[in-house]
Formats: structure tokens, C-alpha cells, sequence
């Protein structure tokens, strides 16, 4: 897994150069920014809360997920984590907790478990043998799927937000607001993120955000499509994501097949 990661890194340097990949990306350079509207911002934040109906999560203790994930052409092959081009996959998180576990429900590696728990990843067989072990797949990715899962919800975690305006997305009118943490500048080890929202609506049309825990120059944009209601809260279940690394098409889509609250306990997550 070490030598597929070092082999992606280098062809992904020589595909942007050296220069390129020091740039430290910043979402707001493609677009020219009204003035700030704190009000607006603060009104759209409450929209898509009510939209989105994130209210409803602090009910979840637990929640499991029937996830696909399809990744496309030469660098989805670099970047795909897992053994198939196209997965089928069981997720289980504590809603905003560091602790998940993802199954493989089909391809080479049916039955196979990744897991963290408070931070610490771990590999479990089809007959419950638990590894401890620091796998930096497991710790981008397990955590990468509850956060476009939870979204709506955390994302309201964001201590700042800049009023990025009006503009058409996907084919709808939307209005924008850029989150962070700390300041909206862009910061070497946080994140930025882009929030489209339909200006009737209220539900998140598009996301854009930068992925600073793998390069600094990278970013992608993923859209919010074919919302389904799962017991109150409105989820998107289809995910098709672009990178600034593909300049046409897709890297892949993820698919929220269903979703099911408190189906579980929380101690079935606690296995070190």
C-alpha cells in the first residue's frame, strides 16, 4: 500500500510540476467576491439548516450507511484506495465522532473491515481478527466519507464564512458562502470550502473545497444530487466529484444507497 502511495504522489508531481505543487490553493481566486453581507451569510446558514433538517442528527447515537464508490480513468486509478474500480461498501460512524468502520461488501477484498477508533485505524477480518495499525488510507478516507454524509450539519461547525454571491450552478440559481476555521484566508493545514446553495430552496446544489491533508495545490468540487428523506433528514445520494487533477469528467462518484439511524449499538465501534 506504501509503494501504490509513494508511485501516486510522484506521478501526480510530475503531472502538476514542482511549482505548482507548493501553490497554496485559494477557493475564492476564480471568482470575483461582492462585498461581505454577515446577514446574508447568517440567513443562507439558517436555510440550509432548515432545508437539510440538520436539527435531526443530535438524535442519532449511531448511524450505518449502504455507500457505493466508482472511481474513473488514469488518475482515479492513482488515487483509488481500494482494490476495484467500482466498491460496494457498509459504512458505521458516531455522528461527529473520529471512530467508523467500512465494509467491503463485494471485489477482492469482501469481508475485509477498516476501522478508527478515536484516531487510531485498524484492519478486521470476516472473523472479527482486529490490527491495530496506522494506515493512512483508512485515516483519509473513513473520515472523508462521514464528513460529506454529515455535512449540512458540520459544516455549521465553521468559525468563518465570507458572502461569495450569486451565480448559476449546475444549471440553478444559487448564492455562496465560503467556510473555515479561523480566518477564510488560506491556511496551510485547514481547509476551505465553498457551500452552493438554491437560492429557493436552501439545499447545498455544490461544494467546492480545497484537501489540504494530501497536497496543498489540490482541490475539488462535488455535487448534491438526487436527494432522497431518510426518516426527516434530506441527504444527496449522488456525489459526482471533479479535482482541479482532471481537467474534463469525473475522479468518481459516490452513491449513498441508504441510510439507517440507530440500527446499532455504539460499543459494536469499540473493538481495540
Amino acid at each position: 500500500m506504501k509503494r501504490k502511495i509513494l508511485f501516486g504522489l510522484l506521478i501526480i508531481l510530475i503531472i502538476v510540476g514542482a511549482v505548482k505543487y507548493f501553490t497554496l490553493s485559494d477557493l475564492r481566486a476564480r471568482y470575483n467576491l461582492p462585498a461581505d453581507d454577515p446577514e446574508k451569510v447568517q440567513s443562507l446558514l439558517a436555510s440550509m439548516a432548515n432545508a437539510h433538517q440538520t436539527q435531526l442528527w443530535e438524535n442519532l447515537e449511531t448511524y450505518e450507511v449502504s455507500f457505493s464508490e466508482e472511481f474513473y480513468g488514469f488518475i482515479g486509478k492513482v488515487g483509488n484506495p481500494f482494490s476495484d474500480d467500482q466498491t460496494t461498501l457498509s459504512l458505521k460512524y458516531l455522528p461527529a465522532e473520529y471512530t467508523g468502520q467500512l465494509t467491503f461488501d463485494d471485489g477482492e477484498d469482501q469481508g475485509l473491515t477498516w476501522g478508527i477508533q478515536d484516531g487510531q485505524t485498524y484492519t478486521m477480518t470476516n472473523d472479527k481478527q482486529v490490527t491495530a495499525d496506522d494506515d493512512v488510507n483508512i485515516l483519509f478516507w473513513l473520515p472523508t466519507y462521514q464528513y460529506f454524509i454529515e455535512f449540512a450539519w458540520r459544516i455549521q461547525e465553521a468559525t468563518h464564512f465570507q458572502y461569495m454571491g450569486m451565480h448559476e450552478i449546475n444549471g440553478q440559481t444559487c448564492e455562496g458562502i465560503l467556510a473555515s476555521w479561523n480566518t477564510v484566508e488560506p491556511q496551510q493545514d485547514i481547509d476551505q470550502y465553498i457551500i452552493w446553495l438554491n437560492k429557493s430552496t436552501g439545499r447545498i446544489v455544490k461544494i467546492e473545497y480545497t484537501i489540504r491533508d494530501m497536497y496543498p495545490f489540490l482541490t475539488g468540487a462535488a455535487s448534491l444530487e438526487n436527494y432522497q428523506d431518510f426518516d426527516g433528514i434530506l441527504l444527496p445520494t449522488e456525489f459526482p466529484v471533479e479535482s482541479n487533477l482532471v481537467p474534463e469528467g469525473l475522479l468518481h462518484t459516490m452513491k449513498i444507497l441508504d441510510f439507517r439511524g440507530n440500527v446499532f449499538e455504539s460499543r459494536e465501534l469499540e473493538v481495540l
